[in-house]
């Protein structure tokens, strides 16, 4: 570059050679005593071009990653809201614990803090259907009220149900998806798959069929009543399940609903 005074008009001139567009660079008027000249020779253009391409790029890619770090942030809060509003305690406990275990504790404290997830879900699987599994992720079974009878959206966002009957679907996911799930728009209601166990000593007190001594204390033989069932399975080739007299036999079951189907 060239640094130099070339008339009397007291303007400072910088002139670089070839590596700008322009040719002279107004700097500052300046009022010198005389004609000044100083010589240096031209940094290589990958001495200073380069270095600045690099930051500039690095600049820009910090920049691209912090905005996608706070999107994904305020995407996660808002599906964890959604689960806050859409789901059952259990399934909110099952989630937060899914989200603490560490697939590959780097520490003591992070190993301690995994055996203490695995009792949680331990305690858990005593009354819903979760378990953990080899790979340290966390299998969770969930009974989903739809907006309507129209499963496609959950299927788009790679949840398979198991059975459907209407705006009820069973699905079985991994349990720190349980947010994403919830934040589905018609997606309303998440509940757990809890167990039930059989209660068939006390079930006829229960319902005041029999006294405390066993003994049946209605006159109502429920001809013509319509009985729901919740078992394990049914044998629908017993007699009670046949209509009396009937040739060839037909049942006495209207509907089915295996909600144990393997998903398709």
């Amino acid at each position: 570059m060239q640094l130099h005074h070339p008339d009397s008009s007291g303007i400072l001139c910088l002139k670089l050679n070839g590596h700008f567009s322009n040719d002279y660079l107004q700097i500052l008027p300046v009022q010198l005593p005389g004609p000044l000249s100083v010589h240096a020779s031209a940094p290589a253009p990958d001495t200073f071009v380069a270095p600045l391409a690099i930051a500039l790029v690095l600049t820009l890619a910090f920049g691209l990653v912090g905005r996608t770090v706070t999107a994904q942030k305020g995407a996660r809060d808002a599906a964890e809201a959604a689960l806050k509003g859409k789901a059952d305690f259990l399934l909110r406990e099952t989630y937060r614990a899914a989200r603490t275990i560490k697939q590959q504790p780097a520490t003591a404290t992070e190993a301690e803090s995994n055996l203490r997830v695995e009792d949680e879900i331990h305690s858990l699987s005593k009354i819903i259907d979760v378990r953990s599994q080899q790979t340290g992720l966390i299998r969770v079974r969930v009974a989903v009220r739809l907006a309507s009878a129209d499963d496609s959206e959950l299927r788009t966002a790679g949840f398979s149900s198991g059975s459907k009957i209407n705006d009820i679907v069973t699905i079985e996911t991994d349990a720190n998806r349980l947010a994403d799930l919830a934040s589905l728009a018609s997606v309303r209601k998440i509940s757990a798959s809890t167990f039930q166990h059989k209660l068939n000593d006390i079930a006829r007190q229960a319902v005041s069929i029999d006294n405390a001594s066993g003994q049946r204390v209605v006159s109502q033989t429920g001809r013509g009543v319509v009985v729901g069932i919740v078992d394990t399975g049914i044998d629908f080739r017993h007699g009670d399940f046949i209509v009396p007299g009937s040739n060839p036999p037909r049942t006495r079951i209207k509907h089915l609903w295996d909600i144990f189907r393997p998903p398709r």
